[in-house]
């Protein structure tokens, strides 16, 4: 039950840093974007000056409905997986411990 509250919290923890990455880099990949596709397929430039909200952070909301739930998946897997394959190793290097000891003796 611990694991499970501890991955859910590391889960919304990841999905609000992705969140926040999403929102702090998006008006650089809709420049870029901009820019690959060519300024004629866009808004004239001083459009874009007067009204740069709406410019840069059009599509926001469809990539963060997007990223939060990515985010929370595979934060969430992450941890618990982790945390099996550490108590696998844990038990894999007990048996090889004693394997080797009883090895040793005889």
């Amino acid at each position: 039950m611990l694991l499970l509250r501890y991955a859910l919290a590391e889960a919304v923890a990841g999905s609000a840093g992705g969140a926040a990455k999403t929102i702090a880099t998006y008006p650089f990949d809709l420049a870029t974007t901009r820019r690959e596709c060519g300024l004629e397929a866009f808004a004239p430039l001083n459009e874009e000056i007067n009204n740069w909200r709406d410019c840069y952070f059009r599509g926001l909301l469809t990539s963060l409905i997007l990223v939060i739930p990515y985010a929370l998946i595979f934060h969430f897997a992450y941890v618990l997986g982790a945390s099996n394959i550490k108590s696998q190793i844990k038990k894999d290097l007990i048996g090889s411990a004693i394997g080797s000891l009883a090895a040793s003796v005889v």
